[in-house]
């Protein structure tokens, strides 16, 4: 089976989204054929031409002005005119990650990947939400507050091996909300500083 993976991300390192791919990603046989771009730098004819030969479609990327962010917008509207009519049994499968605390916020993200599924008539396999993304980069897989989304993953491994249809899934922070804007603030006052912004710029006043 041939998997291709798109990481939709607008970093070019260290993004929650690559993270995501490499952890779904480990847990695929290694006998699949993997082919990953990253859409920042990807040549669309090429990634039309792997999607073409695949049979599955992995698409993870952070929520942006609660859509897709607009640096993957093209590539999909690329592949919109390559594909449409030609991937009948392609599965698709969508990550988005958020900032937020609530998963549900990228519910609109997930329907616009739908959208996109029906227009090029594809396969909706699965797609998982996640909220306070950024975590995952800081808690390990076995414990903490992003346990749940782990293990969200390692089981959409599981169903993209086998091609499965499943319903979204959507997973907020193990932790109290109010703790994950308390640590949000912490984390965006010590970036403040080693930016060397005031304190007057970082809460806006003149």
């Amino acid at each position: 089976m041939k998997i291709c993976m798109i990481n939709g991300s607008p970093k070019l390192q260290n993004s929650t989204s690559s993270l995501i791919l490499k952890y779904i990603e480990n847990r695929i046989n290694a006998k699949n054929d993997i082919v990953n771009y990253h859409n920042e730098d990807a040549d669309y004819k090429a990634v039309a031409s792997d999607i073409l030969s695949s049979d599955v479609l992995v698409v993870a990327f952070p929520l942006y002005a609660d859509g897709i962010p607009s640096n993957l917008l093209p590539l999909l509207q690329h592949l919109e005119k390559m594909l449409t009519n030609k991937v009948k049994d392609l599965h698709v499968y969508v990550v988005v990650n958020n900032g937020f605390y609530e998963a549900k916020q990228n519910e609109l993200a997930i329907a616009m990947m739908k959208a996109f599924c029906i227009k090029i008539k594809a396969k909706w396999g699965q797609g998982i939400a996640i909220g306070g993304g950024p975590l995952l980069n800081d808690f390990s897989v076995e414990n903490g507050p992003m346990a749940k989304a782990y293990q969200a993953l390692a089981e959409l491994a599981k169903n993209i091996q086998i091609q499965s249809f499943n319903e979204d899934v959507y997973i907020d922070p193990g932790l109290p909300r109010f703790l994950y804007i308390f640590s949000g603030n912490i984390m965006w006052r010590r970036q403040a500083k080693n930016n060397r912004v005031s304190k007057k710029a970082f809460f806006g006043k003149k």
